[in-house]
């Protein structure tokens, strides 16, 4: 490329050197040979420097749509990422809400149970209860009748003259 730059530059030389045309301010005389000559030499140059042009050029658009690619690539596994996380985040909110529910189900239970064990517990002690003061009120009589029985055969051993015991 440095080469094309030279022979332009050469060629703008020889037209701002150049001899004015008398009553025409815009044209210039040059040396048509040399001038030729500078378009021969740019013109075999041209073709090396187009064709190492158009391969940068396609090596740039190889590169870029690596790059798009590549990118499209990052894309397609970000939004799969964020997908598989928010999969993830619902699944550990649906087992966590799952979990809430079935601790609520199981305390209501407990709470069921420990109520009805504690309404039979209550029920138990009442029984106990009421049994204990059958019994108490059942021997109350057995030994009331015995003290009675006692009393009596004391009355009857004093009636028949019996004195006691002499010390």
């Amino acid at each position: 490329m440095n080469e094309v730059y030279r022979i332009l530059d050469e060629m703008e030389a020889m037209l701002r050197e150049g001899k004015k045309m008398p009553f025409a301010s815009t044209k210039t005389m040059v040396e048509t040979v040399r001038f030729l000559e500078c378009m021969d030499r740019l013109r075999a140059v041209l073709p090396d420097e187009l064709e190492e042009a158009r391969k940068v050029v396609s090596e740039r658009e190889r590169i870029y749509n690596e790059a798009c690619a590549q990118a499209d690539q990052y894309v397609e596994y970000s939004r799969s990422e964020v997908a598989r996380i928010v999969d993830d985040s619902e699944i550990v909110r649906a087992t966590q809400e799952r979990a809430e529910a079935i601790m609520a189900e199981n305390k209501a239970a407990v709470d069921a149970l420990l109520a009805e064990s504690n309404a039979s517990a209550e029920q138990l002690m009442q029984d106990a209860d009421e049994y204990t003061e059958r019994l108490f009120s059942h021997m109350e009589k057995v030994f009331r009748r015995g003290l009675e029985s006692l009393a009596q055969g004391k009355q009857e051993l004093h009636q028949r003259g019996w004195k006691g015991f002499q010390e």
